[in-house]
């Protein structure tokens, strides 16, 4: 994952989410007719470039620096915490840190342990349960006209 910021506000780092990137250049490449290519010096332009989600892999530090882009160190939850929130991110010199709040997880599901015999004696009290509710049945539910209440 890569954050960006900009010269301007060089400590304010988000997340980049492949937008065309901006960079000032002085530097320009002048091919003659006759062949002969020469980098020359010129009066600093902005160069915007579209680049690929996966610069990442294929650009070295200094390239991502130079675009205002910075490989980012993801936040690690420690053992019983978990995240809470979206993150932010700090520079720390040629990367970004992910920062995150955190919270203790919550307690893990109680577990019941019940013995073959209580089991057989639930399923029996059930059945017992189930013999003796009548059933709810279209014929057995009285159909009696609401009545009016009188003041």
């Amino acid at each position: 994952m890569l954050a960006k910021f900009n010269a301007q506000t060089p400590d304010v780092v988000e997340p980049w989410r492949g937008e065309p990137l901006q960079t000032t250049t002085d530097a320009a490449t002048l091919t003659r007719e006759d062949g002969t290519v020469e980098q020359v010096k010129v009066a600093p332009y902005v160069v915007t470039r579209k680049v690929p989600l996966n610069v990442e892999t294929m650009w070295t530090k200094d390239e991502l620096l130079a675009y205002g882009l910075l490989r980012v160190v993801p936040a690690t939850a420690p053992a019983g915490k978990q995240f809470v929130g979206a993150p932010r991110y700090e520079r720390d010199g040629d990367v970004a840190r992910e920062v995150r709040y955190l919270e203790d997880l919550p307690p893990p599901p109680a577990t019941v342990t019940i013995t073959v015999e209580e089991h057989e004696r639930l399923v029996e009290d059930a059945e017992r349960w189930r013999m003796a509710a009548p059933a709810t049945t279209v014929e057995n539910v009285a159909a009696t006209p609401p009545t009016e209440e009188k003041t």
